[in-house]
């Protein structure tokens, strides 16, 4: 009952922090709360970069996550299903010879 609820708030304010947990007694909206939680950090996030290939050309691209592609005047990389953190894209621009 609402002893027993109580006591869980306090476990749970003693570990995590004050208001730093959810409690609820309708499990449908806890789930919904937790799907939204973990989906949001999950996202689709796309870069571009657009290369003057008249004068530049791209190779040696590295991605620490996701799909890069480079299409002669940009290189697009999208980074999904990841959570957000730091993300890196590395590659070798020359110049081209005229």
């Amino acid at each position: 009952g609402t002893a027993a609820v109580k006591y869980a708030e306090n476990a749970m304010a003693a570990v995590c922090g004050a208001y730093n947990y959810y409690t609820s007694i309708d499990t449908e909206s806890f789930g919904r709360a937790m799907n939204a939680a973990f989906t949001g950090a999950y996202g689709q996030h796309t870069v571009t970069i657009p290369v003057n290939s008249a004068d530049f050309s791209v190779s040696n691209i590295v991605v620490s996550a996701g799909v890069c592609s480079y299409e002669a005047v940009v290189l697009t990389w999208t980074v999904y299903d990841t959570h957000f953190t730091k993300h890196t894209l590395t590659y070798t621009m020359n110049l081209t010879a005229d």
